[in-house]
This record gives C-alpha cells, sequence and structure tokens, in this order.
C-alpha cells in the first residue's frame, strides 16, 4: 500500500490522472491487491474504503501499526533485519500519532500527497 501510494502521489504531482494511472499499473508490473481491489485513490474502485466509507472503518492505520510494531518486535528477537518493514512501522506510527489510527491504512496515500514525512532516526 505504501509504495502504491507513493507511487500515485509522484504521479499526480508530475501532472499525472491518478485513476489514469491506477489503470496503468493494474496492466503492468506494479498490478497488486492495493491496485486491483483496495485502491487508495477515492472513486478508482467503488468498494474500497477509500471510495466507499472516506478512508474511515475498513482496516485501520491503528491496527496495522500494531501489526507491524509486533512484526518488527518479533524480527528484532530473532536476530533478522526488517529495514522497510520498520520504515512502514514509523510512517503508520506518525499518522496514528496525527490522529489519522481510525482512518483506513489506505489513507497513507493522503498522507503522501500531503507531503508529511517521516523523520530518519
Amino acid at each position: 500500500m505504501i509504495a502504491v501510494s507513493e507511487a500515485l502521489s509522484i504521479g499526480e504531482k508530475l501532472g499525472g490522472d491518478p485513476i489514469m494511472l491506477s489503470d496503468i499499473y493494474s496492466v503492468s508490473t506494479g498490478r497488486c491487491y492495493a491496485v486491483d481491489t483496495y485502491s487508495p485513490v477515492p472513486g478508482y474502485k467503488e468498494a474500497s474504503p477509500a471510495t466507499a466509507l472516506n478512508y474511515m472503518g475498513g482496516f485501520m492505520t491503528k491496527l496495522i501499526k500494531k501489526d507491524m510494531g509486533l512484526a518488527v518486535q518479533a524480527a528484532k528477537d530473532g536476530g533478522a533485519h526488517c529495514h522497510e518493514t520498520q520504515r512502514a512501522f514509523e510512517m503508520y506510527s506518525k499518522m496514528d500519532d496525527m490522529g489519522l489510527g481510525d482512518h483506513d491504512f489506505s489513507y497513507v496515500y493522503q498522507f503522501f500527497k500531503a507531503d508529511f514525512t517521516v523523520p530518519k532516526n
């Protein structure tokens, strides 16, 4: 979801239409669940939380933050590296800290569009 949202945001800022970009991603190597079914773009997929629920409900940001926190801790406990999961956890943590915890995790698309960033450690 984070990669798709970031790519859509970049494309939009370069003048692309997010619906057209989503259509392109859906028939390319960018094709995935976050494009085909659970699109973060309002109006692209009728049943997605971005469209049907205005990002409210769905799989809440605070829940993905919790699950990713558990994954990060498990990786640390097992001596494994999980740099990208850590970054995703930090992003969703920042969103939760900003009061966006009840929004669907696909709201990260709006987070990118607003140019919010997660500070580097």
